[in-house]
């Protein structure tokens, strides 16, 4: 989920710093809030409409936002060893804190479970430790724990994707080392993602398409990362003229909005629909890069880009709260069909509205507290080190 904003990771200006990034902010900040509302496990007014259970996709929008921005900041800055290492542990700052951190929290979950368990008698949130073991604990420590290495998702569930990309980011970065002529990075990247979706259709076209994590993962985070890598390097080859009639810009970003829409419809888990979402979700990302319209206009106030500002925090730490009311409604033995519990749609209603406000204060914490201040200590670390 890399930083939709005007500057590089590195907090300097990246090489073509651009104010329209704000509406690919606060959409970033509304798919969190998607993946949210997926994680609902229980019955609410919508919770049977495709939006809901088709919402395991956003994270595909992540990964093509994130190639778009890592490939417009950095397409043309990582050439030595220095720059390689310093653009690795920028990244490693920006991600691992608040990584660790919930971490730490799984890990004092499973304890708990255990003690319920073993000294109350008490079930009904799984066994402990059958998944989280050592050897999860030890690849989730380094980043590594969705590279095939587990038989399953494992701790945190929504860090699958952070491991994934962060592998993605090596492949980024020595290529973008290897070839500096932006026509060259174009084709390699064309050529990466059509290799990932080859062997992501490969791997997982039975049964899940599109929808692998822990196992392959990997190839479809390659498959949306580099598809938006080809996307910004047709954007920027575009002559920007400010001169775009609103009127049109506007049924563009209305049309963007139709495409993710779409990509929500078709991308039915299990079905080869889905591979379709990750060009449409490009579609999404051009469109509103230049953000001139109605709808970039909206998506530039502030207090909905503070969105895309937590969407981190929100993405890793809402689990915490969609995991506590499933356990609870479990363990008050509510009906359960198909892994969803069934209870009252207005019930439902109201704990999914408790959701979105106990995650988005808990995340204001996490950025506030974790994520913001041990990012900005990160980055001063690194210009110290190579600024020596």
């Amino acid at each position: 989920m890399a930083d939709a904003s005007n500057q590089s990771a590195s907090g300097q200006p990246a090489s073509a710093p651009r104010e329209f990034f704000r509406a690919l902010e606060t959409l970033r900040g509304l798919a969190a809030c998607g993946v949210v509302a997926y994680h609902a496990r229980w019955t609410f007014h919508g919770s049977q409409t495709f939006p809901k259970l088709n919402g395991w996709v956003l994270v595909d929008f992540f990964f093509v936002l994130s190639g778009f921005v890592l490939a417009h900041n950095y397409a043309t800055r990582l050439r030595t060893r220095g720059d390689l290492q310093r653009f690795f542990l920028l990244r490693l700052a920006r991600l691992y804190p608040l990584h660790f951190l919930l971490l730490q929290l799984w890990l004092g979950y499973e304890a708990l479970k255990w003690i319920a368990a073993n000294q109350f008698g008490l079930s009904g949130a799984g066994a402990p430790f059958e998944r989280n073991g050592a050897i999860a604990y030890l690849t989730n420590l380094t980043l590594t724990h969705s590279l095939n290495l587990n038989s399953g998702t494992t701790f945190n569930v929504p860090s699958w994707s952070i491991s994934v990309e962060f592998a993605t980011y090596g492949v980024f970065a020595l290529l973008v080392a290897l070839l500096h002529r932006r026509r060259a990075l174009t084709s390699l990247a064309a050529l990466s993602l059509s290799a990932a979706g080859l062997a992501l259709l490969l791997r997982c076209s039975e049964p899940r398409a599109l929808a692998a994590t822990f196992d392959y993962g990997f190839f479809r985070c390659l498959y949306g990362f580099f598809a938006g890598v080809v996307v910004r390097q047709i954007w920027s080859a575009q002559p920007r003229s400010r001169d775009t009639p609103y009127g049109v810009a506007s049924t563009a970003e209305i049309a963007g909005l139709g495409a993710l829409a779409l990509a929500l419809a078709v991308s039915v888990e299990g079905w080869w629909g889905s591979y379709l979402a990750i060009p449409l979700f490009c579609c999404v990302v051009y469109v509103f890069a230049e953000g001139r319209g109605l709808l970039g206009e909206l998506f530039s106030r502030p207090s909905l880009m503070y969105l895309g500002t937590i969407s981190y925090s929100i993405y890793m730490s809402h689990t915490i709260v969609t995991v506590g009311i499933d356990v609870t409604l479990r363990v008050l033995k509510r009906h359960v069909v198909d892994n969803e519990i069934r209870i009252s749609p207005w019930v439902g209603d109201g704990l999914l509205v408790a959701t979105f406000v106990l995650t988005l204060g808990l995340s204001h914490l996490l950025y506030r507290w974790v994520e913001d201040p041990w990012r900005r200590r990160g980055r001063r670390w690194v210009e110290d080190r190579f600024a020596a």
